[in-house]
């Protein structure tokens, strides 16, 4: 069933991916930063759009990278999704892709209802930074 839950959660995302993002708004759900240069600081922040996820239904979760007042682009991000139920069971973690518009993007949506919970791994040439965040629930 876990196996079926994780093959679902996002295997909406490569048929998504052809379609152009709808919408613009977003909640930010969580936000962290590390020195990892003098004087620069990556800072992440996560959001999903809609704010308000149901089961089958499109959801985009993003990430935002900045170092200073500049929007970091030549990241690795990987988005690492698990319910909360199940936090010793197997974690997906698939990597969002780039988009100018809004950050990095993974799209897809959540077969079952829930609290989950995600992992955000930027990647870039001075650091890896991560930071946990909590999806609204899933109805």
């Amino acid at each position: 069933m876990r196996t079926r839950l994780l093959l679902y959660l996002f295997l909406v995302p490569a048929l998504l991916s052809l379609l152009p993002g709808c919408g613009s708004s977003t909640t930010a759900n969580a936000a962290a930063s590390v020195a990892h240069a003098p004087g620069q600081e990556l800072k992440i922040t996560f959001s999903t759009n809609p704010q308000t996820i149901t089961t089958g239904a499109s959801v985009n979760l993003t990430a935002v990278l900045t170092k200073g007042s500049q929007t970091v682009k030549d990241a690795n991000v990987v988005l690492e999704i698990w319910k909360a139920e199940q936090e010793d069971g197997a974690h997906f973690q698939q990597e969002a892709k780039y988009d100018p518009a809004s950050g990095y993007v993974l799209k897809g949506s959540f077969v079952e209802s829930g609290v989950y919970y995600v992992l955000v791994h930027a990647t870039t040439a001075d650091a890896h930074q991560m930071i946990s965040a909590k999806v609204n629930e899933v109805k």
